[in-house]
């Protein structure tokens, strides 16, 4: 698997998919989710007081606890 440089905004995830897939059975079901995609433009707010937002994380936090622990 070649090391794509350059233009990574457009296909790291598609690189880090793939390199997360070598080592995942073929009959495990699995996702890779970008949980940083929104770190680097976060604006402060009351919620964010710092550079990253945690926004993907509190989102898949949220969905969880909503739907998978009962």
């Amino acid at each position: 698997m070649a090391i794509a440089r350059g233009r990574c905004l457009r296909i790291c995830s598609v690189t880090a998919a793939q390199f997360i897939k070598r080592f995942v059975d073929d009959k495990t079901p699995w996702a890779r989710l970008d949980i940083a995609g929104t770190g680097f433009d976060s604006r402060q707010t009351d919620i964010n007081k710092s550079w990253g937002s945690g926004w993907s994380v509190r989102l898949l936090d949220k969905l969880v606890k909503d739907y998978y622990e009962r």
